[in-house]
């Protein structure tokens, strides 16, 4: 993301309060605890899930290869047309 209030809003917002909760989590990487953290009395251990997903249409319009030059133009559906949501934990 390239606009500006995006990128403030990740440097000055989202990255400090990340950095500062990854002080209170755990990390596992293939079965095995990578880290161990002390807590303060009154702080407790923060789960932070981690969402990936992409989104597929139908009319997405991604054409690509080689036409005639005297070739006409072909009709495309108008709008994104049937999506399908492809997420990953």
């Amino acid at each position: 993301h390239e606009q500006k209030d995006v990128v403030n809003h990740c440097q000055k917002m989202f990255i400090p309060e990340m950095m500062a909760l990854q002080l209170r989590t755990r990390w596992w990487i293939s079965d095995v605890l990578t880290s161990k953290i002390s807590l303060k009395p009154q702080e407790c251990r923060i789960k932070i899930w981690l969402q990936d997903e992409i989104t597929f249409y139908a009319n997405d319009r991604r054409h690509s290869g080689w036409k005639h030059v005297d070739a006409g133009s072909d009709p495309h559906p108008k709008g994104e047309g049937t999506s399908i949501m492809i997420s990953d934990f």
